[in-house]
């Protein structure tokens, strides 16, 4: 798959987290860390949202993957550090 498309899934998350649809937003980040996993930011953003949506287990293995990816200096993770705009 065309890496731009990967982000593509990732900034429609955004803009679904942003208007506050959760369960579409949710759908979007696992699929960018589905086709890209290692995504470090996208996996932070699905970690947080499955948080707030309750479901913690799920939600820490994404946020310690964001963490593996980012401290390994994967070429992957897009802004070389968790993103703190998210909730």
């Amino acid at each position: 798959m065309n890496p731009a498309n990967v982000l593509i899934y990732a900034n429609m998350g955004d803009i679904e987290a942003s208007r506050g649809d959760w369960a579409r937003a949710i759908e979007y980040y696992r699929r960018a860390v589905e086709v890209e996993p290692g995504l470090a930011d996208a996996h932070e953003r699905l970690g947080r949202l499955l948080i707030q949506d309750g479901r913690r287990e799920e939600a820490i293995k994404h946020l310690e993957e964001a963490v593996r990816i980012l401290k390994s200096g994967s070429p992957t993770s897009t802004n070389g550090q968790v993103d703190k705009t998210m909730g």
